[in-house]
């Protein structure tokens, strides 16, 4: 098995979304990864428009770029580590025909998609949006799956998302809270429980939010069984690796 950190979620590319403003920064970011253990990354932009200007060609065409050039640099800095191109895909009716027609990004080339929806969202709504990706073929995965109001503490609803397939991800900040933090302990009952399927930073920036997985990762294996999280930690993110050499 590659022992080797997984992130499969992060902002870490250049210019492209609310994450890293610059390759200066980006490298940044990915050195930190790399001291952390991390050497499998799926970068995992947002898909979207940034201004009413930019048309979901143009925002295709600047990921994929960037993309490029990172890999470029990593290849001599960093030649262990595994680059990925995926996207963070905020739910909206055109998103099936943007994955259909290549300009947004499944995992890796997978079939694995990465979703979110607003934090709010009724549970009838995200229920038939996840069915649109199932019945077009993809795989969800649901995002920062501790934000949405209508999941949490609700888990006939997590039961029934998980019976039709989708797979949960979860930030890693939510372990670095404090001691007595009741979010940290909902989110360690998640993962006890086996809800959670991936553990990933979210990192947009290197100060407020900064690359966190290796110390999520010290604190979960100091309270749960230690095979249970290798499977969350290293074999599930894999399957978002096996198209890439």
């Amino acid at each position: 098995m590659n022992k080797y950190l997984y992130d499969i979620h992060n902002h870490i590319l250049p210019g492209v979304d609310d994450g890293s403003d610059s390759m200066q920064l980006t490298m940044r970011l990915i050195k930190t990864e790399y001291e952390s253990g991390v050497r499998n990354i799926m970068f995992t932009p947002h898909y979207f428009p940034r201004s009413s200007t930019i048309k979901n060609e143009e925002v295709s065409e600047n990921i994929a770029e960037a993309f490029r050039n990172v890999c470029e640099v990593c290849k001599k800095e960093y030649p262990d580590i595994r680059l990925g191109l995926g996207n963070e895909l905020f739910y909206r009716t055109k998103i099936i025909e943007e994955l259909k027609c290549g300009r947004a990004n499944t995992m890796g080339n997978t079939e694995y998609v990465l979703t979110e929806f607003d934090t709010d969202i009724k549970y009838s709504d995200m229920k038939k949006a996840i069915q649109d990706y199932i019945f077009a073929g993809y795989k969800p995965i649901l995002a920062h799956v501790e934000r949405f109001a209508c999941l949490y503490k609700e888990y006939d609803n997590m039961d029934l998302l998980r019976e039709m397939g989708v797979l949960f991800q979860m930030n890693g900040e939510n372990f670095i809270d404090g001691m007595f933090s009741l979010n940290k302990k909902y989110c360690k009952g998640l993962v006890r429980d086996g809800y959670i399927d991936f553990i990933s930073t979210d990192t947009h920036n290197d100060t407020t939010r900064k690359p966190n997985l290796a110390e999520a990762v010290e604190y979960l294996y100091k309270k749960i069984d230690g095979e249970f999280l290798d499977r969350i930690l290293y074999e599930n993110p894999e399957m978002l690796f096996k198209k890439i050499d």
